[in-house]
């Protein structure tokens, strides 16, 4: 039988890598890295999004087409999570807001949930079925920020909405340019 400690670990790990699945997914999204989506996703995994029901190949297609036809920026965040492991299989229920700024002028605000089975294969968690529910949206004007004024001296490439964006730097260095 194993010790009481290491069956807490385990499931801190399981927890954590959960987490991270949700996160690669998140940042693929706004970095249009379709590699990424793909890896919080099992082949086969089903994903009920926004009107779209489909493979994660359909879900990942429909989504980019639509963020890179109407928004020229987004920003994922996830918060409140909460995850019941049973073995294999895992239920969580993640908060999300989302922004995305479109081509017109405004800046698109949303939050909701994803309700996920995900489940350990070979090793990995990965979402194995998502449903995802917004449960609130608006909209505000795009005006430049005060504090963004300033001129800011660029020490890292400018950001951008693929693996070119200064967080895939590798390694990343001070003065890097």
């Amino acid at each position: 039988m194993a010790q009481p400690g290491i069956a807490a670990l385990r499931r801190l790990i399981d927890r954590q890598q959960i987490r991270d699945c949700l996160t690669r997914y998140c940042r693929g999204l706004d970095r249009l890295d379709h590699k990424l989506v793909m890896s919080a996703y099992h082949p086969g995994a089903v994903s009920h999004v926004w009107g779209m029901t489909g493979t994660r190949r359909n879900l990942i297609d429909w989504v980019f087409n639509r963020l890179q036809s109407k928004h020229i920026s987004t920003l994922h965040q996830i918060s409140t999570g909460n995850v019941e492991l049973v073995g294999e299989v895992a239920h969580a229920e993640t908060y999300f807001v989302s922004t995305a700024r479109d081509r017109g002028g405004l800046l698109w605000h949303s939050g909701g949930r994803y309700i996920d089975r995900l489940e350990r294969r070979r090793g990995e968690w990965r979402i194995a079925l998502r449903y995802a529910f917004t449960e609130w949206t608006g909209a505000l004007a795009d005006r430049p920020c005060p504090l963004m004024e300033q001129p800011q001296q660029r020490l890292l490439t400018a950001p951008s909405r693929d693996t070119g964006d200064p967080s895939y730097l590798r390694p990343l260095t001070a003065g890097r340019r």
